[in-house]
């Protein structure tokens, strides 16, 4: 019994885990913050790029989107510089973005299988000890996947808007959020 009980939490555990390192990636992204935003509109156009990549901290996509369209020369190589930055900031997002729910799956489909093993091995009293984990385990991974499609959803927001202060003049945002947005 003690052993399909460890193997119950090991699962939840595991499961819990997998969804935590998917926010985990999402949060360490940079969100840039409202004054960053606003002090860049109080700029002239020609300037804003420069001073994004000035203010970013250091590393982070914003710096290097400030970067890379402040060292393009036109107005497509300077939108082809921000869709390249965006395609890399979706990636990061997405990459892991499967992760909470095939840890939810984990959870509950590991937990059914001890179960199943606990019933066939005539441990009737592990049953409920070792489902009880697997739904912990699931409802933490949906709260974390949940917890993360919002902060990716917040970075997706701050992208769009520093976009439209940085490059004031390209395509409408509706039009990026084809592909940019799912």
């Amino acid at each position: 019994m003690v052993a399909v009980l460890t193997l119950a939490a090991l699962v939840a555990a595991a499961s819990v885990a997998l969804a935590a390192l998917h926010l985990r990636r999402v949060l360490r992204l940079h969100l840039p913050n409202g004054s960053l935003i606003a002090g860049l509109k109080r700029l002239q156009e020609d300037r804003r790029p420069a001073e994004l990549a000035r203010c970013a901290p250091e590393g982070t996509w914003a710096q290097q989107l400030g970067a890379e369209i402040d060292e393009a020369t036109s107005e497509s190589a300077r939108a082809a510089a921000a869709n390249e930055v965006l395609a890399d900031l979706a990636h990061d997002l997405d990459a892991t973005a499967s992760w909470p729910g095939a840890a939810l799956r984990l959870s509950c489909f590991g937990a059914l299988l001890l179960a199943v093993a606990s019933f066939l091995l005539s441990v009737p009293a592990a049953i409920l000890p070792v489902l009880g984990a697997g739904v912990t385990g699931a409802l933490i991974a949906f709260e974390l996947g949940r917890r993360a499609r919002s902060a990716a959803a917040a970075r997706r927001s701050a992208a769009d808007a520093l976009v439209d202060v940085v490059l004031p003049h390209a395509p409408t945002r509706a039009a990026r959020r084809g592909t940019f947005r799912r």
